[in-house]
């Protein structure tokens, strides 16, 4: 017992066992500071040496270096001496991180302490550590990215080719939902996107580079120190496209196997992103082919477009040689249109008769803008304003009126024929823009303004409100297309209930409209009651793009119909009965025919916006019924003799010798199983 107890008297006051338990505890208390504070955001790794290792270190290199200039054997209180042993301590400092150090010029008396050289040991390890890591950083981060890639495993895949505020937008709402999805980034695809916004990734998401070694640690300029044993060649691209899409990218190509994947194309570029899309699935379907990849669960390609023309030229030409391999299309305006409609239905902007099914006011419609977004809600507008009881009007207003109505009544000829629009060509700001304003004002009840500039756009929906408040008239909704509304988050709470905001990049693209847009899968559902109304063998991907949009146009036209019923929204209709039955038993003969009039004014509409006309009775094709009711429409013309009014379908009965007003009344009998339909349930009755 003696014994031991001499023993641990010798240590405790031995100083070398001192500095080395403090040693070990700063090393132990880097460690806890480590786990507890960065360990969990993104480049913990990263922020923990720049935002602490590294002023640690300098802090502790300083103070080890001044003490062992300035208090040695013959220590020199002098203002000079403080001086001098100051510059020299940051020069000092700054050498232990390029794998040097001044030890042999320090003081002997403290050269040789115990604690003073653990401190100094300590200090140079952790300044060496920081060094290495830059190195690594530098030079083999991307490395290290594919080694953590492929040592990990993944749910889902999600490879974003090039890089803008909307995929930053759709990768971080993934992550939120599930972080056990891959999320890569691949730089050095597009040669023109802004590499400042790889500063902004979630957290959790990769950056992997399609370039070489010595491309990577080359200088984005030709004088790259490695540049002398290359050609020069255009830093970015040039390898890459001869390679192919995947070139130096074989991490991501072996995550393709058993695992859903999703390669998005999604650049604020049209032209590069189909150009992209196709060669990536060129390349997709050789690798399958030769089977490269095999045990491939699925891969979807996201593409995104702004103009319909360029979105049909690519469908026309994809090809799909694997029923693995699917194609989407993703147009902004398409996108946007959608979110307005769903958050501000025109049904909520007329008065409604809910005993007779019908609005008691007109829907007047004000367009400022008429780009692409633009023109996409007013055919929506027009597609889901048409109530029984209510004239639908619209008066767009656009700079280059001239130009954009001439090919609007050339692209969808059946409009200005059914339709009461109003186009005026005034630049926002003008004098004959506010005296237009001033003209309609009054009666307009739905207000949308898209001049493709967000400060332009807010400016002018406070100017409307202006207007409206020195003409004395009620309160008007403006609905406003903002990409980005957090530089308005004052002005618009202050204008709460009159201004509301739509096409927020950061809900546009997110899982919910890019991954899982709920009106396609409303449109399912409405094609499964079809199909099983009339014998329809299709699945819903099989039938054409139009049959689908179609049945989507069903889906969300099914709001209006429970509002024009007096229910608040399709959850409180569907609290109301337990079974379609019971709710065809609830609807009145006027309730019934003013739903079915009302049904087939949005079919026209439906198809009118997509650019089908009318087949007068007299053109019908046909020596027999049978041969006029087979020509009653011909696709590839665009043309339907059932767009006509609902009574003129008692006539066209009479020419192809179908009830054509039947489809619009199937229609509203199943509206409670197109909400609640379900392929699984065998008791779901449908009625026709």
């Amino acid at each position: 017992m003696k014994s031991i107890l001499q023993f641990t008297n010798k240590l405790i006051s031995n100083e070398e066992f001192f500095s080395f338990v403090l040693i070990i505890s700063i090393i132990v208390l880097l460690i806890i500071i480590y786990h507890r504070f960065f360990k969990r955001k993104q480049d913990s790794f990263l922020r923990y040496i720049r935002h602490f290792l590294l002023p640690f270190t300098c802090i502790s290199g300083f103070a080890v270096y001044f003490i062992g200039y300035q208090f040695g054997s013959e220590a020199d209180c002098s203002g000079w001496r403080l001086l001098s042993n100051f510059l020299e301590s940051i020069f000092s400092t700054t050498r232990l991180f390029i794998l040097g150090n001044d030890f042999v010029e320090l003081e002997a008396p403290f050269k040789h302490g115990a604690i003073f050289h653990g401190m100094f040991a300590l200090t140079a390890a952790l300044a060496a550590f920081i060094f290495i890591a830059f190195v690594v950083q530098i030079f083999f981060k991307d490395f290290l990215t594919r080694h953590k890639i492929l040592r990990r495993h993944f749910d889902e895949n999600h490879l974003f080719f090039g890089i803008n505020h909307a995929t930053l937008s759709l990768a971080s709402d993934l992550l939120k939902s599930n972080d056990k999805r891959l999320v890569v980034f691949v730089d050095d695809v597009n040669e023109s996107e802004n590499h400042k916004l790889y500063n902004e990734l979630p957290s959790g998401a990769y950056v992997i580079k399609r370039a070489s070694f010595f491309e990577s640690i080359s200088l984005e300029k030709d004088e790259g120190i490695f540049q002398l044993f290359q050609k020069q060649r255009n830093h970015k691209l040039s390898e890459g496209v001869k390679g192919g899409l995947f070139y130096h990218l074989n991490t991501l190509l072996r995550k393709l196997e058993n695992t859903s994947t999703h390669l998005y194309f999604l650049t604020d570029e049209e032209d590069w992103n189909i150009e992209h899309a196709n060669l990536a699935l060129n390349e997709i379907n050789a690798l399958l082919d030769k089977k490269k990849i095999v045990n491939v669960k699925s891969i979807r390609i996201h593409t995104g477009t702004h103009s319909e023309i360029s979105a049909k030229h690519f469908v026309k030409y994809i090809k799909l040689n694997s029923n693995l391999v699917t194609v989407s299309i993703h147009n902004y305006a398409s996108i946007v249109t959608r979110q307005l409609i769903a958050e501000h239905h025109p049904v909520d902007s007329v008065e409604i008769d809910n005993m007779q099914a019908i609005s008691k006011s007109d829907f007047n419609v004000l367009v400022i803008g008429f780009g692409q977004i633009g023109n996409h809600i007013l055919r929506k507008l027009i597609e889901q304003g048409q109530f029984v009881g209510s004239d639908f009007h619209a008066t767009i207003i656009d700079k280059y009126m001239g130009v954009l109505q001439g090919r609007f009544e050339y692209l969808y000829p059946g409009i200005p024929s059914n339709y009461n629009l109003s186009f005026v060509e005034a630049e926002a700001g003008h004098t004959k823009f506010y005296k237009e304003i001033k003209n309609i004002i009054s009666y307009t009840n739905y207000i949308v303004i898209s001049l493709g500039n967000d400060n332009l756009n807010i400016q002018t929906a406070l100017e409307i409100l202006e207007i409206c408040h020195m003409m004395n008239e009620g309160k008007q909704k403006i609905f406003v297309h903002l990409e980005d509304e957090k530089h308005w988050k004052d002005t618009l709470k202050e204008y709460e209930g009159l201004i509301y905001i739509f096409g927020e990049v950061h809900k546009v693209y997110s899982e919910k409209n890019i991954l899982q847009p709920d009106k396609e899968a409303q449109g399912e559902r409405v094609h499964e009651v079809y199909r099983k109304l009339y014998g329809d063998n299709r699945l819903f991907s099989e039938i054409s793009r139009h049959e689908q949009l179609s049945n989507i146009s069903v889906a969300e036209h099914l709001y209006a119909k429970v509002k024009l019923l007096g229910y608040k929204n399709a959850d409180d209709f569907s609290s109301h009965f337990s079974n379609s039955g019971e709710y065809i038993n609830s609807l009145t003969n006027v309730q019934r025919l003013n739903l079915s009039k009302g049904e087939h004014l949005r079919w026209n509409a439906f198809y009118f916006v997509h650019g089908w006309t009318t087949i007068p009775l007299e053109e019908i094709e046909g020596e027999t019924i049978e041969e006029k009711y087979n020509n009653r429409k011909n696709t590839a013309l665009k043309r339907h003799s059932c767009l006509t009014s609902w009574e003129n379908l008692e006539k066209l009965k009479g020419v192809i010798g179908e009830d054509m007003q039947k489809a619009d009344i199937d229609s509203v009998l199943n509206l409670f199983n197109f909400i609640n339909y379900n392929p699984q349930d065998n008791a779901s009755k449908i009625y026709n």
